[in-house]
């Protein structure tokens, strides 16, 4: 008990002493650690670090996932979309497509019960020339929901809205 009044006596004694007369010192930079190597920070930058979230979740999808209830005959519908062969076989419970090497995320095809069609989106296609998207389109008897100079909205065969975008 004594020690720990002795050090709680000399921490005090050093802030009276010292607190005549303290002025702030003030730092015009910070410092943040980046990839382990100690970096400084102007005060701009660390204002945008207050802004910014911090989170462990990538900016990254890299999966979409659309409920079919025949997976084998959606997987041919989505390969004619896409222009993709359609595979020698395929599981009845969920469809795969690996589309990482275009640049995008990969699109499962999951078996559902019961269709519940989507009345928005689920998610873009890219289609520089949205004439021939929708005389594509209308070559696969695809129903089109809405269409702009930008856009197309279209069903696929269990009623969920896709979308083709010219971007």
């Amino acid at each position: 008990m004594a020690g720990h009044a002795n050090r709680s006596n000399r921490h005090d004694r050093r802030f009276v002493k010292d607190s005549e007369g303290y002025r702030p010192l003030l730092v015009p930079q910070a410092f943040k650690v980046l990839n382990g190597k100690l970096d400084s920070v102007g005060e701009d930058d660390a204002m945008s670090d207050q802004t910014s979230i911090r989170t462990p979740i990538k900016p990254i999808i890299p999966a979409v996932f659309v409920s079919v209830t025949d997976v084998k005959a959606s997987t041919a519908w989505y390969c004619r979309l896409l222009g993709l062969p359609v595979p020698d076989t395929v599981r009845t419970d969920i469809h795969i497509f690996s589309l990482q090497d275009r640049q995008c995320s990969n699109l499962f095809l999951r078996r559902a019960d019961k269709a519940e069609p989507t009345s928005q989106p689920l998610f873009s296609l890219t289609s520089p020339d949205i004439e021939a998207t929708q005389r594509f389109l209308a070559q696969l008897n695809v129903e089109v929901v809405y269409r702009d100079e930008e856009v197309i909205w279209f069903r696929d065969p269990d009623g969920n809205v896709l979308m083709a975008c010219a971007i």
